[in-house]
C-alpha cells in the first residue's frame, strides 16, 4: 500500500482515481468516526459513504488505535493484546448499510444485543481523543515548566549539551532539537497507552513505558511533536478536534514511504512529506 485515506478523503472517495484507491487503505479508527457521528441528519449521507467504501478496491485495515500503541512499547510484550471488537464494529456498519434511517439502526442494535454496540463506540470515539487531547496538553504543560526553570538562566543543561533559552529563536531550535520534543511526546504517548490499557495489562509506570518505546509510531511522534511546538512557540491552546486527525498518523506506522491522503490542512504543516491533498492527485 502506498496511501492512508483518512476521513475528510473518504468523504471524497467518488473523486479519487481508482488506481489510487487500489493503492490505498483506511482504518477502523475512520469507521469508528463515521458511525459514532451519525445523527438524523447526516445518516443517508454517511450511509451513502460507508456503502462506497464498502464497494471499492480500497484495504480495511482493522487494527485498533489501542493495538498500534500496545505495540510501540516493548513493556507491554509479556502480555497478549486480543482484539474483540471487529466483528462488532463493522456489523454496525452492515447494519447501517441495510437500515432505512437512524430510528430503524437503533432498533437493530436492540435486536442484535451486541457487546460493543452503537453506544459504545460512541464513547470509545470521545475517549479516544479526549485520552490523547489530555496526554498531549500535560506533555505541553511539563516543557513549559521546563522552559520556566531554566528563566534567568537563558540556558538549560541536558546530559553534558548546554540549550541557549534567551531568545524566542533559540527556544524554537531547543524544542526541534532532535530528541526533545519528541521525549515529552513520548511521555504523552505512554501515558496514553497507560490510560488505555493499564485496566487490561496490570501496573506500570509511566518511566518504564516511556524507556520501552520502539520506534513504531514515529511518524506520529514527528507530527505530534511539531505540532506542539507550534502551539508552545506561538502560546495557542491545543483543539480537540486537531488530536482526532492527529490519531489518524498512528496507522502510517514508521514507513517512510506511505502517505497520507486529506483535506486536512494539519498534515501539511505537521507532516508535509508524507501528506497529500485529493486535489494534488489530479495536479
Amino acid at each position: 500500500m502506498k496511501y492512508y485515506l483518512d476521513t475528510s478523503a473518504i468523504y471524497l472517495l467518488r473523486t479519487i482515481p481508482e488506481r489510487i484507491q487500489a493503492e490505498s487503505f483506511y482504518s477502523s479508527f475512520s469507521v469508528i468516526e463515521l458511525i459514532a457521528g451519525i445523527t438524523v441528519e447526516n445518516f443517508q449521507k454517511r450511509k451513502v459513504i460507508l456503502g462506497l467504501l464498502s464497494n471499492s478496491a480500497v484495504m480495511r485495515d482493522t487494527t485498533f488505535a489501542e493495538q498500534l500503541i500496545f505495540e510501540a512499547f516493548d513493556s507491554f510484550n509479556k502480555y497478549e493484546y486480543k482484539e474483540q471488537r471487529i466483528t462488532d464494529l463493522y456489523g454496525l456498519m452492515e447494519d447501517v448499510l441495510n437500515t432505512p434511517d437512524l430510528n430503524r439502526f437503533k432498533a437493530r442494535q436492540a435486536e442484535n444485543q451486541r457487546k460493543f454496540d452503537f453506544n459504545y463506540f460512541v464513547w470509545l470515539d470521545n475517549f479516544l481523543t479526549d485520552n490523547f487531547y489530555n496526554s498531549a496538553v500535560v506533555g505541553n504543560i511539563e516543557i513549559k515548566e521546563a522552559l520556566e526553570d531554566s528563566k534567568g538562566k537563558a540556558f538549560v543543561k541536558i546530559g553534558d549539551k548546554k540549550y541557549d533559552l534567551d531568545s524566542r529563536r533559540a527556544i524554537v531550535n531547543f524544542l526541534n532539537e532532535p530528541g526533545v520534543n519528541d521525549s515529552f511526546t513520548i511521555i504523552a504517548l505512554a501515558n496514553a497507552g497507560l490510560n488505555i490499557l493499564s485496566t487490561s495489562f496490570g501496573k506500570m509506570t509511566e518511566e518504564d513505558v516511556y524507556k520501552s518505546y520502539n520506534g513504531k509510531l514515529n511518524n506520529f511522534l514527528s507530527a505530534m511533536s511539531a505540532y506542539s511546538t507550534d502551539q508552545l512557540i506561538n502560546d495557542k491552546l491545543p483543539h480537540r478536534n486537531d488530536f482526532q486527525d492527529l490519531i489518524h498518523l498512528l496507522y502510517l506506522r514508521s514507513s517512510s514511504s506511505l502517505k497520507i491522503i486529506s483535506n486536512d490542512n494539519i498534515y501539511a504543516k505537521c507532516i508535509p512529506e508524507q501528506s497529500v491533498s485529493v486535489s494534488a492527485l489530479f495536479a
